[in-house]
């Protein structure tokens, strides 16, 4: 069976949970029997001594209340040492009830308690016998029946209480030491629990750690060891838990690090000759890409200058074709006034025309009342005096409709004088609406031709401002290209230093099975094949860095 760490953990873990778990039982259990015993200590011993102590306490009022009305001899003495008595008896029986046989433990108290009883039945007749006494006012015999009769009853009774109380007493001494002895017991067995609990803790905690501890140990030695560069060490693993396989695992990395090791000081070299050959055509491209960025600058200037000379163009045709469209629409809304002017020309001309025979009228209606007006001065002249007013009166209708006649006349002068101005003014106006719309057909072909020449030459800048993004793109291009080679060449040198540093590093490493004078062989053929290249070699690897200087050279 594979025992792993973690079973160990948990296998711990486990008896130390499962100890305590035992240990706080047995610490509860022994916690409930105390309280148990302290509970029945309260309700068995000290219950019946506060009961017993009560019954003895009322025993000595009586005794007090028969003494005292003894000494008054009167009746009303008597009398009221009755009732305190009576009183005294009710708490007395109430006490005793809560007591007997409740509270009683054991037959030596059972027998006591009886023997009580049937005193405390002889000693209240005597009480009653001496009431009477008094009662009846023999004083003298009362004092001899309460001297050798009454008080030798109260001192047995008061003896027998002190005896319950006793026994009492001596019960709870005797539960207070069983359960004292029980405390005691506990305590051992709980110390000798936790001892054994701790000893087994211990232990399985020293076999754990021990069982930890070595495997950690040799793989701390075993990581030592390759941080002084000593490789391919064997390693003796007997284990079958978490820390045998970790130490397996490591071993394989040692194995897979030696390989890597070997592989890297075998290609070292190579790696390093790769470089200084990318170095070298690194830089002879980073002086043609620089050369070509500089041409492409001063491109990007000339076509920024040839782009605001055409957006300059572009904003003079479109003002231009703002104006063109702004008279357009100023044309538009003369004629639009001269039109809404001849309409209201003719409206003015039909309305004169109206007015001219309204006037007509007005004449033939003063013609035909200067007619009635003077049938009227005829009658009234064939009247005679009676028609003198009448006269009067068609004298002067004659005269308004002369003067109508008059001013319907002139009215209709001014009318026809008014009607040939406005006939003049609307052919005026239809002349000037017909010179606006002339005018209008050539403002929107002023208009249109801007609007054309305004577009050409947006396409026109649009075409160069594309054409100088490009050269600018073009520009950053090579720009970043120079300065990504000047990375490139830097890193390739870069390159070259650490790959020498490699080489020298790598002799740090000492594989066992492997002289030190083969690994001393290994650095010097590989120095020796970076100072002697081959011709061959380097004429193919320069092959990809022409190719792109060529590249660099057609841009």
């Amino acid at each position: 069976m594979r025992i792993t760490v973690k079973l160990r953990i948990i296998a711990t873990m486990a008896a130390a949970f499962f100890i305590a778990i035992a240990v706080g039982t047995f610490g509860l259990w022994s916690l409930e029997r105390t309280q148990a015993d302290l509970s029945s200590m309260y309700r068995e011993q000290l219950m019946p001594i506060v009961h017993l102590g009560e019954v003895r306490n009322l025993i000595f009022l009586d005794r007090t209340a028969l003494n005292q009305a003894l000494l008054a001899g009167t009746p009303d003495a008597a009398a009221t040492a009755d009732g305190r008595i009576k009183t005294h008896m009710a708490e007395m029986d109430k006490h005793w009830s809560a007591y007997y046989p409740a509270l009683v433990n054991s037959d030596i108290e059972m027998s006591q308690d009886k023997t009580f009883i049937a005193k405390r039945l002889q000693t209240r007749d005597l009480i009653a016998q001496e009431l009477k006494l008094l009662n009846s006012d023999q004083h003298e015999k009362a004092s001899d029946f309460m001297l050798h009769s009454v008080e030798s009853s109260f001192d047995e009774e008061t003896s027998l209480i002190g005896k319950i109380v006793d026994e009492n007493v001596r019960q709870a001494q005797q539960a207070s030491a069983d359960s004292s002895a029980r405390g005691h017991r506990t305590v051992i067995i709980t110390l000798l629990v936790l001892v054994v609990a701790a000893m087994l803790v211990l232990f399985s905690g020293i076999a754990l750690t021990r069982a930890v501890m070595k495997p950690l140990l040799r793989a701390r030695g075993l990581a030592e060891r390759i941080s002084r560069g000593e490789l391919n060490e064997a390693l003796v693993i007997t284990g079958h838990d978490e820390l045998s396989d970790t130490l397996r695992a490591l071993s394989q990395m040692d194995t897979q690090l030696t390989a890597i090791v070997a592989k890297v000081r075998d290609n070292a070299s190579d790696v390093m000759h790769s470089a200084r050959d990318i170095s070298a055509g690194n830089d002879d491209l980073s002086s043609r890409t620089q050369e070509q960025a500089s041409s492409l600058e001063e491109t990007a200037t000339s076509m920024e200058e040839m782009t605001a000379t055409v957006k300059q163009n572009a904003e003079g045709a479109g003002q231009a074709q703002n104006i063109a469209t702004s008279l357009r629409s100023d044309a538009i809304a003369g004629r639009k006034i001269a039109v809404d002017a001849s309409s209201a020309m003719e409206l003015i001309t039909e309305a004169s025309r109206s007015i001219s025979e309204i006037a007509v009228l007005i004449d033939e209606i003063a013609f035909q009342t200067n007619l009635l007006a003077l049938n009227a001065a005829v009658e009234a002249a064939r009247a005679g005096d009676q028609g003198r007013g009448f006269a009067v009166v068609a004298t002067e209708v004659r005269s308004l409709a002369q003067r109508s006649a008059s001013a319907a006349k002139n009215i209709k002068s001014l009318i026809n004088d008014t009607v040939e101005r406005v006939s003049v003014g609307a052919e005026l106006v239809r002349k000037a609406g017909h010179s606006l719309e002339t005018i209008q057909t050539g403002a929107t072909r002023v208009c249109d031709i801007v609007s054309e020449i305004a577009a050409a030459s947006v396409q026109q800048s649009s075409g160069i401002e594309q054409v100088n993004d490009a050269v600018t793109a073009l520009d950053q291009v090579t720009q970043q290209n120079a300065a990504l080679v000047e990375e490139a060449s830097a890193a390739s040198r870069l390159a070259l230093e650490l790959t020498q540093e490699l080489v020298q590093q790598m002799a740090f490493f000492k594989i066992a099975g492997i002289a030190e004078e083969a690994a001393s062989r290994i650095k010097v053929r590989a120095l020796e094949k970076v100072e002697r290249p081959n011709t061959n070699e380097q004429v193919h690897r320069l092959q990809p860095v022409k190719l792109m200087l060529d590249t660099a050279s057609e841009w």
